[in-house]
């Protein structure tokens, strides 16, 4: 926060914009991704409402919705400023583009202002609309608080400027003006790492389940490889692009939630309206890249973001139905991945996969369970999970981890087995490394310990790498048979 000039008068009152002022969202956009959750047959009315102009538009989504001004993410420190203003005997007027319904809303969750000067359904107050109604409102003078190169016509005939999140040129041209009382530049992370933020680089690592296939039927080839790489690619900015739709469509769940509050779009990081505008682009690189690469993986990547789209709009407040559709997200990978390399998979894998996977999908919800009981929620925002059914689904989940092991143990016996090893014994070594992993995850589940996502948890956890390597270096062993070469060495 930075000062250019001490104190104002107190008899002027300070005129505050909403969007990206008061708040570091815009309420357009917001209100908007709302009517699609909540209604989303009232979009067809929308294009009747654009011909009918900006306030129409907005008088509409409004007075269909239903938000909670208390989630929307604030501007902390320009609001305490705002606080000891008031606390002065200053007016402080709240003035926004955004309609009347929800800027009144805004309003009275906070508590500070005297008057809202809003659109309403057929003014639509910015720009120089703004200007002309705070004028004739406030002949006497005003100071102005706003953050955009829109607000610049305000500013100029403003007795004071107040900037947040000003661009720097903007706030150059205010301080030369001497008009800028006061500016809160807001701190944050670099473009590109607020951007892999918001993709979930991170996420990607679940597709490389696509290449399952190829290493356990050992036909790794650059030949068998380069159609699995391909889909992994397109699997990657697919997810992507639905992760930032449910992102948008679940703002406010994710705002009351503890650890996901922090996610650019819901922390306003990042514009909604870039948010948006990556879904199409993401998806067309996605199926470009599929289509390219042939029908087959095509058709198996429009199926994956079916069905992950369905998930994220339905399926998962679906209890129990939606650990199932997410372990047949997990099963689809390893299914898409021999599918391209035209790999056949055994039962063993599917077995197995079925199981070790619903064990993790269940590890998902306890650890949030636990989360949200320890923050003293009842309820499980956007899921169909309450606090009473944590020993339930760790029940399911510990009880599926054991059963992937057994089936682990009797895949060792198979006779698909002695044709890819030479030496089938050494696998039962993978037996008590699986298990101890296994338990190790829910140990720190139980303990609080654990990421939401036990994926995501692996990654950054140390043990799970050794443990990974010596899952790899026993099939080696298995393959070739290396210890008694190597005990002849001795």
């Amino acid at each position: 926060m930075t000062s250019a000039v001490p104190g104002t008068a107190i008899s002027r009152p300070i005129c505050v914009d909403l969007d990206g002022t008061l708040i570091r969202t815009d309420l357009l956009f917001e209100s908007l991704l709302l009517l699609i959750k909540q209604r989303p047959l009232a979009l067809f009315a929308l294009p009747w409402m654009i011909v009918r102009g900006r306030a129409a538009l907005k008088r509409f989504i409004a007075s269909r919705i239903g938000i909670d001004p208390i989630t929307l993410p604030s501007n902390s420190g320009f609001v305490e400023w705002l606080k000891q203003e008031k606390a002065k005997g200053r007016r402080l007027i709240l003035v926004t583009a955004s309609d009347m319904v929800l800027a009144e809303r805004v309003a009275a969750s906070c508590g500070l202002f005297d008057e809202v000067l809003a659109s309403d359904g057929v003014r639509n107050l910015k720009g120089s609309t703004k200007l002309a109604a705070l004028q004739d409102r406030f002949p006497e003078g005003f100071d102005y608080a706003g953050d955009s190169k829109a607000d610049r016509a305000v500013w100029k005939h403003a007795e004071g400027a107040i900037g947040v999140n000003l661009p720097s040129w903007i706030e150059s041209e205010l301080r030369n003006s001497s008009k800028l009382l006061m500016s809160f530049p807001i701190s944050r992370a670099s473009l590109i790492k607020r951007w892999i933020k918001a993709l979930r680089v991170h996420q990607w690592t679940k597709n490389l389940l696509v290449f399952v296939p190829v290493l356990t039927s050992h036909q790794i080839s650059m030949t068998v490889l380069s159609a699995p790489v391909v889909l992994f690619g397109a699997l990657s900015l697919g997810a992507s692009a639905l992760y930032i739709a449910n992102d948008l469509l679940d703002l406010e769940a994710d705002r009351k939630h503890p650890r996901k509050q922090k996610r650019p779009f819901a922390h306003a990081d990042l514009p909604l309206v870039a948010g948006i505008a990556a879904i199409p682009i993401l998806l067309a690189a996605s199926f470009g890249i599929a289509f390219v690469s042939g029908t087959r993986t095509f058709v198996l990547v429009i199926m994956y973001c079916i069905a992950s789209a369905a998930y994220s709009l339905w399926f998962k407040r679906q209890a129990p139905l939606d650990l199932f559709v997410l372990t047949g997200l997990y099963v689809f990978r390893i299914a898409a991945g021999g599918a391209t390399a035209h790999i056949t998979l055994t039962n063993w894998l599917l077995a197995f996969s079925m199981f070790f996977f619903l064990s993790l999908v269940c590890c998902k919800r306890v650890s949030e369970l636990i989360l949200h009981r320890q923050s003293h929620m009842r309820e499980l925002q956007g899921r169909g999970y309450g606090e009473m059914d944590i020993e339930q689904m760790n029940v399911f989940g510990v009880s599926s981890a054991f059963v992937s092991c057994v089936i682990l143990s009797l895949y060792i016996d198979s006779a698909q087995v002695r044709v890819l090893y030479r030496q089938p014994a050494y696998l039962w070594a993978l037996v008590p490394l699986f298990l101890y992993w296994q338990t190790r995850i829910w140990t720190f589940t139980w303990r609080a310990r654990m990421n939401d996502d036990p994926v995501i948890f692996a990654i950054k956890d140390k043990s799970s790498y050794v443990i990974g390597i010596l899952i790899a270096l026993t099939m080696v062993v298995a393959k070739f048979d290396l210890l008694p070469p190597l005990f002849r060495s001795w």
